[in-house]
């Protein structure tokens, strides 16, 4: 079968003591096939797959299509046009 990418888990009791990197909750949600294909396991919005990247208390908490956030992060910011 594929592989899934698991994060270091910062935990005391079971609960989170940091904010995850968004990086990290991108690949926990996402298993590698046998052929190399990244198959999303997370929320599906409109058959896109969405992550949710900000922060609420500071207001800037928003759903992004995780193809986006992908590239960004292993690319830069997308080109206009």
């Amino acid at each position: 079968m594929g592989m899934t990418y698991s994060p270091p888990a910062t935990t005391i009791a079971g609960m989170t003591t940091a904010r995850i990197p968004v990086i990290d909750r991108l690949w926990s949600r996402t298993t590698i096939t046998d052929t190399g294909c990244w198959i999303w396991t997370g929320a599906v919005r409109s058959g896109y797959g969405v992550i949710a990247v900000g922060y609420r208390a500071e207001g800037t908490l928003r759903n992004r299509t995780t193809h986006a956030v992908s590239y960004e992060l292993h690319h830069g910011p997308i080109p206009e046009g």
